[in-house]
């Protein structure tokens, strides 16, 4: 029954990691915005795991103007 219907059970954790190494990472534009609007600490954090995989990273997505604004906003945050 699960394998006709797989899309309706979780994933156990063992198969999540074993995923993990093996999954390709895209971004948009709006996620990478995130790292800006989060607490540095943890933006920190999640910026060296994609440096680690970033053989497996790929990023999408256009600078627009909101895009600058939101740097701009945010980016007295990030200074030190």
């Amino acid at each position: 029954m699960k394998k006709n219907f797989a899309a309706y059970y979780r994933p156990t954790e063992a198969e999540i990691k074993e995923a993990a190494k093996t999954a390709i990472f895209v971004f948009d534009t709006n996620a990478l915005l995130d790292f800006y609007r989060i607490n540095p600490e943890i933006a920190d954090k999640a910026l060296a795991v994609i440096d680690r995989n970033k053989d497996r990273v790929y990023i999408t997505g256009t600078l627009t103007k909101n895009t600058i604004v939101t740097i701009t906003k945010y980016q007295s945050r990030w200074q030190t």
